[in-house]
Parts: structure tokens; C-alpha cells; sequence
């Protein structure tokens, strides 16, 4: 009995959390960590790691039992790993990685990687004034008539782009 309750509390919940279309930044800034816990192995943004290295394991599951073995990340909570690995993901592609992580007083505010990328953002068809307030940071000012599931960012690198729909995902490359 206690199951059923449970499982039905657990679905009505769900629907609830989508019915509310809640849309929040990512709790960890994935760029900065990786740069503070990683980069001194695996290189500044990655640049150590082989091209494709994703590749190398079944599944993602596996991906996420390795870096859970790297120092500074076994205490990261399931929604930050899944920050990390999709990260990695861009890494191994050689793809711009994109993730928002901060909205206060009409500001969306993330990161970006490699620092070298071009972003820029749009709403409603129109374009969003992009600032680079970091090294891989950046901050989009909204209008007042427009709401975070309205924002689509799209970062370059090279001749890749990378296309970040804040409605899906407040990250890139969230799935393989």
C-alpha cells in the first residue's frame, strides 16, 4: 500500500513540475570547477583529453563511475554530475559547451568554454545583447517581455555550433 501512495505522490509531483513549466540554471558552474579540480591533469578546458574519448565507454553510466573517481568530484550531487559529463561531452567533440547558471533582476548569467567561442543570444526572433563578463563568463539582459524559456544561445567554435534552448535544458549537450 505504502508503494502505490508513493509512487502516485512521486507522479503527481512530476506532472505538477512540468505543469509549472519551472525552468532553473544549472546548480554548479561546470566550466569553473572543471578549470579548479580538473584542469591541472586534464588541461584548461580539456585541451589534454584525446579527441573523442567519449567514445571509449558503453555508456554514460560508466563515464559518470570514472570522474566520480577524480579528486573533488564524488561529492558532486546527481543533477551537477550530469553538468559534468555533459561538459565532457562537448569536450570530446571539440564543440562549444554552454550552461547557464545564474537569473536575478531581469539577468541570465552562465558560462562558456572554450574562451574563444562566440556567443550570441536571441528571444521572439530578435537578437539579445550578450556581455562577456569573464573569461567564460557571459550575461544576457532580458526585455521585459521576455521570459528564460524564450532564450536560445548559440555559441561557435571554429565552423561547430552549439545551440542552447534554455526551454530544454539549462545546459549543452545534456544528452549523447
Amino acid at each position: 500500500m505504502g508503494r502505490v501512495v508513493s509512487f502516485g505522490l512521486t507522479v503527481i509531483l512530476l506532472i505538477a513540475a512540468l505543469a509549472s513549466g519551472s525552468l532553473r540554471p544549472a546548480p554548479v558552474e561546470t566550466v569553473s570547477f572543471f578549470n579548479r579540480r580538473c584542469a591541472a591533469c586534464h588541461g584548461k578546458d580539456g585541451t589534454l583529453l584525446e579527441e573523442r574519448f567519449e567514445r571509449k565507454y558503453r555508456d554514460e553510466s560508466e563515464l559518470k563511475k570514472i570522474i566520480r573517481t577524480m579528486p573533488g568530484a564524488s561529492a558532486l550531487s546527481g543533477e551537477e554530475m550530469d553538468a559534468l559529463v555533459a561538459y565532457m561531452r562537448a569536450i570530446s567533440r571539440r564543440e562549444a559547451y554552454l550552461i547557464w547558471t545564474q537569473q536575478r533582476d531581469g539577468e541570465l548569467e552562465g558560462e562558456i568554454a572554450p574562451a574563444d567561442a562566440t556567443l550570441k543570444a536571441s528571444a521572439k526572433r530578435q537578437s539579445l545583447k550578450v556581455e562577456r563578463v569573464g573569461t567564460h563568463r557571459w550575461r544576457v539582459r532580458l526585455p521585459k517581455n521576455v521570459k528564460p524559456a524564450e532564450v536560445e544561445l548559440t555559441a561557435e567554435r571554429g565552423t561547430r555550433r552549439t545551440t542552447l534552448r534554455l526551454k530544454d535544458s539549462p545546459y549543452s549537450h545534456a544528452k549523447p
